[in-house]
Formats: C-alpha cells, sequence, structure tokens
C-alpha cells in the first residue's frame, strides 16, 4: 500500500500534467544521474506491476549525467511503463519490460537526428514486447488527447506530457515498434560532465575512506514508517559499508536510540509520521544527546519550516524525491562535521 501511495503522489492529477504540458519548467534543471532514477522507478514498478510482468534494468554506464528534473524523469518512466504494461496484457499476460542506460556519440545520433548538436549522449530506452503499434499509431502516439484504449480506460495524456518532458530536457525520441513484437523507445539526453570535485564517484561511494578520528563503521538509525523508504535508505547506507538500524515510528526510534546511543553517528528520519512526528522525535533525541546529529527527510516544507528546523539543529533537510548521490553527501558530510 504504501508503494502505491508513492506512485499515487508521484503521478499528479491531470490539471498538473496540464500544466506541466503547457509550460516549460526548464529553470529547475540541475545536473542529475539517470541511472538511480531508473532504479528506483524499477524497485516502485516491482512492488506494483502484477508479478506475470517483469521488470529488468540494465545500466551501462553509472555516470549518466544530464540536465534534468528528476520529479520529471520519474513521471515520463512512470508513464511509459504504465503503456508498456497495457502493451504486454493487450497481447498475453505474460511479459518484460526493460529499462536501459547507455552512452552515445554525435555520430551515433546524426544518422537520425541530423540537427543533434551535443558531443555526446545519454542513451535511455524503454523496451516492451507487448503488442506493438501500427505506423498510423506511431506517427500519433505523442499526440495530446490520442489513445488507443477503450474510452474512459485513459486520458490519452501520458505520451504527450513525456513528450513535453522530453523537450524540457533538450532531448530527441527514436520510437521502434512491430506488430506482435513489441515496442522500444530510445531517447537522448545531451551528457553533462561534472567535476569528479564536485561528484561523487560510485567507486568512492561503495566504501567510505575510512577516518583517522574514527576507527569504528558508523552507525546510522533510519526512521520511516513507510517500508519501503525504510528498505530503500538501508540498502543505499549498507553499500555505502554503514551500519544501519531501522524504526517503523518515532516511538522505536527514540526507545532504540536511547538502546544504541553509544554506537549511532547519525539518525536520518521522515519528518511527517503518525504517532510521533520527526520533529518530536527530534526534542526527544535531543534530551538524551544534545550533540544528536539528525537529518529529515520530506515530500514537501515550506521555507520558514525549514529555515526553523536548521537553526534548532537539525544538521539537513532532504527533499523527496532524492537521489541516491544527495544521500551519501550528506551522511558523509554530517558525519565529516
Amino acid at each position: 500500500a504504501a508503494m502505491v501511495a508513492t506512485a499515487a503522489e508521484r503521478g499528479a492529477s491531470i490539471a498538473k500534467q496540464l500544466l506541466l504540458f503547457s509550460r516549460s519548467e526548464k529553470g529547475k534543471l540541475k545536473s542529475i544521474s539517470l541511472s538511480p532514477v531508473v532504479l528506483e522507478v524499477q524497485r516502485l514498478l516491482e512492488h506494483t506491476l502484477p508479478k506475470s510482468v517483469a521488470v529488468k534494468s540494465e545500466i551501462e554506464t553509472g555516470n549518466a549525467m544530464i540536465m534534468g528534473d528528476s520529479d520529471q524523469m520519474h513521471q515520463a518512466l512512470l508513464n511509459l511503463a504504465l503503456n508498456a504494461r497495457d502493451a504486454i496484457e493487450a497481447k498475453s499476460n505474460h511479459g518484460i519490460i526493460v529499462f536501459r542506460v547507455g552512452t552515445a556519440t554525435r555520430d551515433d545520433v546524426k544518422l537520425k537526428f541530423p540537427h543533434s548538436r551535443s558531443e555526446n549522449y545519454v542513451a535511455l530506452s524503454v523496451s516492451d514486447n507487448g503488442i506493438g503499434m501500427s505506423e498510423e499509431t506511431q506517427r500519433r502516439i505523442f499526440e495530446p488527447f490520442f489513445s488507443t484504449k477503450a474510452r474512459g480506460k485513459g486520458t490519452g495524456l501520458g505520451l504527450s506530457i513525456v513528450h513535453g518532458i522530453v523537450q524540457n530536457h533538450q532531448g530527441m525520441v527514436d520510437v521502434t515498434s512491430t506488430k506482435e513484437k513489441g515496442t522500444t523507445m530510445t531517447f537522448y539526453f545531451p551528457r553533462v560532465t561534472v567535476d569528479p570535485e564536485e561528484s561523487l564517484n560510485v567507486k568512492e561511494q561503495k566504501s567510505p575512506p575510512l577516518r583517522n578520528h574514527e576507527k569504528r563503521t558508523p552507525t546510522i538509525l533510519v526512521v520511516d514508517d513507510e517500508q519501503g523508504l525504510r528498505v530503500m535508505l538501508s540498502e543505499i547506507l549498507e553499500e555505502r559499508n554503514y551500519k544501519v538500524i531501522t524504526a517503523s515510528n518515532g516511538i522505536e526510534a527514540v526507545q532504540k536510540y536511547q538502546a544504541h546511543k553509544d554506537q549511532i553517528s547519525m539518525v536520518i528520519s521522515d519528518l511527517g509520521m503518525p504517532l510521533m512526528g520527526g520533529e518530536e522525535v527530534f526534542k526527544k533525541l535531543k534530551e538524551i544527546n544534545p550533540q544528536v546529529k539528525m537529518v529529515f527527510v520530506t515530500g514537501y516544507l515550506e521555507e520558514n519550516s525549514k529555515n526553523g528546523a536548521l537553526r534548532y539543529g537539525v544538521k539537513s533537510i532532504i527533499q523527496k524525491p532524492f537521489h541516491i548521490e544527495e544521500i551519501a553527501a550528506c551522511v558523509s558530510q554530517v558525519l565529516e562535521e
């Protein structure tokens, strides 16, 4: 249920989709890596799609950096995956959706897109082995309100939204489809190079350098009432050689902190939780240890509340949906303080 709720939060209402479709949000673009976005969408789909539809990711490059908006990319990938699911179900009960992240040069791309300007591209493709499309349908798929689904089964906005998002990202799309065989959509986004000092190298993330003043492995308490987010945060941290203790609500978090306060180096907590919210957890942990290092994860927080929390001693506030690199960088920075 939590995963479905997360999907519902991500997939905005039609009104918001229409706003997104009708206006450019280029101002929000920043350097992001597509690989963690794809892996997060895969994890979400594995919990929400029927078991008869398999989801697979093939990440050929870990440094798939583009100027982008991860919320918009999330929305695009979910729309594409739901279309792929429908194509599979229209053909049979079983099928597979494959996400691929790779790279391409201008020479690769200009065969189909002669006006391509960038030297290097990140290639993101979504494939299914569903019912496929006719040439007529392929020509019209990105038109607003065009749909092959029965009346009442869809808005016909899904691929228009995807097309709008791709344009916002200065991307290009190549569609190949064969009736009864399946469809592949490949998107090419200009690749950006990030200064190694600014970006976290994947190998560096996997095994953080041992700090002279800290011989033991840092232990992090993760607090969230959503199991999916708890598991994902734990995986991100454990992959980077941290120890993790989890709590499913604020009361349990205070109990576990009290029991393990000598081992716990920092706490990452959701802000809005039933029984006891993140702010109250922080107050109680400060009573146990005035120097407690606390980071909040939240879906929405007004600027005033954010500034107030930081003034009160919270180390950082991470907005959902977050990137893997963002969490890793935040943890590293807080522990170094």
